[in-house]
């Protein structure tokens, strides 16, 4: 379920808690960081000898490259338009996606590289080659989960203290401010 799809369901009473990457500002609900992680570089295996064991950006310069649509990926599309643009790297993009697994097919057929979450790499498509990319933050992607601050379900308090903080995951210190106009894939995507 994307980003989007989670608030409405928060707004609607249909979702207690939402895991997904971080969103514009939105009424009544909560974010708590929940971690980082790395981008990964997919390249279709029959040319990854073709690609540094240890990529940089400026390595996409001028190369055929996939990157993520800026309706239904805004999160993703920019933060890797920013990463590129700090890098004054220009690659060219041959197709804007909105969906990681259809990235991942492309980048198998050939038709581009892309940038992907680390966590995508447990998809394990057939055929794509991925390596960690070097960024600055080394790990730019954030996971944050959201809830509605009136959201009276017992559950919601359970999950806080007794799941979150099973896992060294502070409620209160790791509450980050709303980013403004980031709409996302959830982790699922």
């Amino acid at each position: 379920m994307v980003t989007s799809e989670q608030l409405d369901a928060l707004d609607g009473g249909q979702l207690d808690i939402g895991l997904m990457r971080p969103h514009g500002p939105h009424g009544g609900v909560e974010d708590v960081l929940l971690g980082r992680e790395s981008l990964m570089l997919a390249v279709q295996e029959s040319e990854s000898a073709r690609w540094p064991t240890n990529p940089t950006l400026e390595c996409l310069e001028g190369k055929r490259f996939l990157t993520y649509s800026p309706y239904e990926a805004q999160y993703f599309y920019h933060l890797v338009q920013t990463a590129l643009a700090e890098a004054r790297v220009r690659p060219d993009i041959v197709e804007y996606v909105p969906q990681i697994h259809t990235m991942l097919a492309l980048v198998d057929c050939g038709v581009g590289v892309a940038l992907i979450p680390e966590t995508a790499s447990r998809l394990h498509f057939e055929g794509v080659h991925l390596r960690r990319i070097k960024t600055t933050p080394a790990k730019p992607v954030e996971m944050v989960y959201s809830y509605r601050k009136d959201n009276d379900n017992p559950i919601l308090e359970i999950f806080r203290e007794k799941i979150l903080g099973g896992l060294g995951t502070s409620t209160s210190s790791r509450k980050r401010p709303a980013q403004r106009s980031r709409t996302s894939l959830a982790a699922a995507s």
